[in-house]
């Protein structure tokens, strides 16, 4: 019994992999996905890329929206027939880009196979991101970070061998995703503990913030550096061997966190200094960049190091927002449609699409002070990062000189402050962890039994639990974590 279960086990986590592993597909194969399909669009003028790519980042934006609306009701998203239509919608999309029929006058067919690929992506995005965190935080760090590097290698090997065959692997991407979805047995999502955007207040906020910032400063970046080499009549990217270097160094930094993580666990703290380190990879690209060969080799390479960089940020999120989805039992629909118009379709919006739509693409490329405004605004990222390290290094010490009482208060309050505990609840949760029984929690807070009792019951069903055990475990999984 217990093989099997092993097995069955095993199993749902190599077809979540599989599953996860197709989302940076959809997300890094290029900046123009998927507009990158058709080749008569993404070799087209740049005006139409443009456009073409705001249409396909706008029915983003607006599925994640309807998404956000429906989120107190997570088994609509991961129903068999609507997963299986977005499956063969997106492969219908793509195929129709792939194969150019949106050329020339037919661009009104180019656009609705954007909205179907939209479709798709909206919806694999949440439903893998859902099903992630479902898993232990230690089992999430394991499949964001392998899923990453697998994709990577992926991506090098076939733009070695042939890079005729990653297209086609894009292109099947969204009739994989299908297939590892029906071979994961279906269990019904988790109630969380809040709906509300108020139960976001959970979240690392300042650590996210610097990432936010740090991935569109990157995706800004880029193009502008992209611009200056190349022509303004083409949006494309940069010759496909260079995209090796962004592979590599995403691999490199990936994996480096990943087994820092797995080790020391992704605390708040952990993240950060991940962010610094990142940063500072990020520096050095930018110094190779201002002081080399503006058409050399050595800066076509640094320019795609950024890009790996700006990766390496992006799953660093998605692995920062399990974690806290996971151990504090938020809505993980709610946090992967923000993820994904935050994280995944803004910074590409902004700087591929309003960047060249306005004018301002063209207006930076020309300007002599792009190189060192990307390196200062770095340097500010690098410098806000290490004072946020210092301050959580500062509060760590902090804790350790407060009492024994005061720490497990502290606890047990920063674990419950996305439930909505009243003060006299969170009285009696913190003696409840400290061992202590209901007749002598009263006598030490001079209720009745029956109100402490009263008071536990609000406390279970706001936690989402059902016994002592199961409130010292969940105090004792955010204490892991921190």
């Amino acid at each position: 019994m217990v093989t099997s279960a092993t097995h069955k086990e095993t199993s749902r986590l190599g077809w979540l992999l599989l599953g996860v592993f197709t989302l940076w597909f959809f997300l890094m194969y290029s900046p123009y996905y998927p507009v990158a399909l058709s080749s008569a669009l993404s070799h087209g003028d740049a005006s139409t890329v443009a456009m073409q790519h705001t249409i396909y980042s706008l029915v983003l934006i607006a599925l994640f929206v309807v998404q956000i609306v429906w989120r107190k009701n997570p088994t609509w998203l991961t129903a068999t027939p609507r997963t299986v239509a977005a499956g063969v919608v997106g492969f219908a999309g793509s195929l129709l880009l792939a194969l150019n029929l949106g050329e020339g006058d037919l661009i009104i067919v180019s656009t609705v196979a954007l909205v179907m690929v939209a479709c798709a992506v909206a919806h694999f995005l949440s439903v893998w991101i859902c099903l992630l965190c479902e898993q232990s935080v230690k089992d999430a760090v394991f499949l964001v970070g392998v899923s990453f590097a697998l994709f990577s290698v992926c991506w090098v090997v076939l733009l070695i061998v042939d890079k005729s065959l990653l297209d086609f692997l894009v292109l099947c991407a969204p009739l994989i995703s299908l297939g590892a979805y029906l071979r994961i047995p279906k269990l019904p999502l988790p109630t969380p503990a809040s709906n509300s955007f108020s139960s976001l207040r959970i979240l690392p906020w300042s650590a996210l913030a610097i990432c936010i910032v740090f991935i569109c400063l990157g995706a800004c970046a880029v193009r502008v550096f992209t611009t200056m080499a190349q022509s303004m009549n083409h949006l494309g990217s940069f010759d496909g061997m260079y995209q090796i270097y962004t592979a590599i160094s995403g691999i490199i930094l990936v994996m480096g966190f990943t087994v820092l993580f797995a080790k020391k666990g992704p605390s708040v703290s952990n993240c950060v200094s991940v962010i610094a380190a990142i940063a500072l990879v990020y520096m050095a690209a930018l110094l190779i960049i201002g002081m080399a060969d503006a058409n050399g080799a050595f800066v076509l390479a640094a320019k795609r190091v950024l890009v790996g960089c700006e990766h390496a940020v992006q799953v660093l999120v998605l692995v920062m927002l399990a974690a806290v989805v996971i151990q504090q039992r938020l809505s993980s629909v709610l946090v992967a449609a923000l993820y994904g118009i935050v994280v995944c379709v803004a910074p590409q919006l902004i700087s591929l699409d309003v960047l060249y739509l306005t004018g301002a693409l063209e207006f930076f490329s020309t300007w002599p002070y792009v190189a060192p405004l990307a390196a200062a605004g770095t340097f500010v990222l690098a410098a806000a990062a290490m004072a946020l390290l210092v301050n959580y290094s500062r509060r760590t010490v902090a804790n350790t000189q407060v009492s024994d009482e005061e720490r497990v208060h502290q606890l047990c309050a920063q674990a419950t402050a996305a439930y909505d505990v009243t003060p006299r609840e969170l009285d009696v949760v913190v003696y409840t962890y400290r061992g202590y029984s209901a007749r002598k929690i009263a006598e030490t807070l001079l209720v009745s039994e029956s109100t402490v009792k009263a008071h536990l019951a609000h406390s279970y069903r706001k936690l989402g639990i059902h016994s002592k055990q199961e409130l010292i475990a969940l105090i004792e999984q955010f204490s892991q974590q921190q």
